[in-house]
């Protein structure tokens, strides 16, 4: 059973790498899809080619670290499909790789801008939107395997995905409390191709550390988008709260990290 069929979805970040793969999945399997990215020609591309294939699909570009803009993206899509029953708030962006005390703090404002208030916004003006509607919606947030533990020289994506995972279980918590129709499930790929991580290989350094951080993420094995969209749709399916698309490789990390907290242990990387 298609429970995704003819539904409207909303997908942030779908210019590139998993959004852009969610985005697919949508349309494969007969949703409404509006898709909304910061790059202007990357979307109207993927757009053009979703309509070439069937998909009912608008893209609105979009900053999603501007509230302004994430209202004018809710209202494009009520006025266009006049609802919305998904909403996947997957923005993200890596940010700087180096010792916080090295990271220009503007650079680390935009990566909680991007990682943490886009989605606050998202949550703002689509959640009312859903609550009127009274019916049942679903909420996804992208997080990653990088809100459950610790790496160095990455203090900005880290410090962004903990507080996403701490947000998305508190707003599962919120909604329950009021009964409400509205059900959310935290997305949290692990190594997945992605333009994301172009950053990495792209870093200059002196630091051995980071070079040798570098090297490890350029040889790691990487999940397609397509598949770890995928992963994400069958999670929806089954109602899951915590959807990874890596779970089996990362849970002795995470293990590793809450007997450092229970025997309180030093903190250790993967």
């Amino acid at each position: 059973m298609n429970i995704f069929k003819n539904k409207v979805a909303v997908v942030t970040g779908a210019g590139s790498g998993i959004g852009k793969a969610i985005a697919e999945g949508c349309v494969k399997r007969g949703m409404k899809t509006v898709l909304a990215d910061i790059n202007k020609e990357t979307l109207k591309r993927i757009e053009k080619t979703l309509q070439k294939n069937g998909g009912d699909v608008i893209a609105v570009v979009t900053d999603v670290t501007k509230q302004s803009q994430v209202k004018r993206l809710a209202n494009k899509t009520i006025q266009t499909f006049k609802g919305v029953d998904l909403l996947i708030n997957n923005a993200g962006i890596l940010g700087p790789i180096d010792p916080i005390w090295m990271c220009n703090p503007k650079e680390i404002a935009k990566v909680i801008e991007t990682n943490c208030m886009g989605a606050i916004y998202g949550l703002r003006e689509f959640i009312p939107l859903m609550q009127k509607q009274n019916r049942p919606c679903t909420i996804v947030n992208t997080a990653s395997s990088a809100g459950f533990c610790v790496d160095p020289y990455m203090t900005g994506y880290i410090s962004s995905k903990h507080a996403l995972v701490a947000l998305t279980e508190v707003l599962y918590l919120d909604l329950k409390d009021l009964n409400s129709k509205i059900d959310v499930s935290l997305f949290c790929p692990g190594l997945v191709e992605a333009h994301i991580g172009d950053q990495f290989l792209k870093k200059k350094t002196k630091l051995v550390g980071i070079k040798k951080f570098i090297e490890n993420f350029r040889t790691a094995k990487k999940m397609p988008a397509t598949k770890a969209a995928e992963m994400l749709f069958q999670g929806l399916e089954a109602r899951q709260f915590y959807i990874f698309t890596h779970f089996e490789e990362e849970k002795e990390f995470f293990k590793k990290r809450m007997k450092n907290i229970l025997s309180r242990l030093n903190p250790s990387s993967n």
